[in-house]
């Protein structure tokens, strides 16, 4: 009875999850609109050009200087992005106080209905001073960032060793 009802919880949550992500849009300033999932390529695109702005990382503060960029660019666009990340966290905080068996499977569905995009996201997000206390530790523990296409990180050598080896899953280790 305690695993349906976790499974009727988290099958919701991920149904409202879907639902966040297809009613996102943007609209840009010539009237084109960009909906649901290829919103994340847009706002990969836009972090980017934040970091490119910020050529040059000091020598130990690549913590740091991800933190300054991903922190301008979320302050533009927490109205966009915030609802989406505070629930996909907490989708992922629900399965793990669930008093359950085997919570990893439900943490690879929930991975499995991340695009490339939506995983450099949350690859940025999780180091964020919004993520970094309580989403990244979760992210570590259940490998939220094994598919994620690590050649698409912006700055592969400094940012891709600021998680453990355990978010890209055993194979996948940096």
């Amino acid at each position: 009875f305690a695993l349906q009802q976790f499974e009727d919880g988290f099958f919701a949550l991920l149904r409202v999850h879907g639902e966040i992500v297809n009613a996102m849009d943007l609209v840009n300033e010539a009237g084109h609109a960009t909906r649901s999932r290829d919103c994340f390529a847009v706002w990969y695109g836009r972090l980017k050009n934040v970091h490119a702005k910020q050529a040059a990382y000091p020598e130990g503060k690549a913590l740091e200087t991800v933190q300054t960029g991903y922190a301008a660019f979320y302050n533009k666009h927490q109205s966009e992005l915030g609802h989406y990340f505070r629930h996909l966290y907490h989708i992922i905080k629900f399965v793990e106080e669930a008093p359950i068996q085997n919570k990893r499977k439900y943490t690879s569905l929930v991975r499995a209905q991340l695009s490339a995009y939506e995983h450099l996201m949350l690859f940025y997000n999780g180091l964020s001073t919004y993520g970094y206390t309580k989403f990244k530790p979760l992210i570590e523990e259940f490998e939220l960032l094994e598919n994620m296409p690590q050649q698409m990180v912006i700055s592969p050598q400094l940012h891709l060793p600021l998680y453990a080896p355990s978010a890209y899953g055993q194979d996948n280790a940096v």
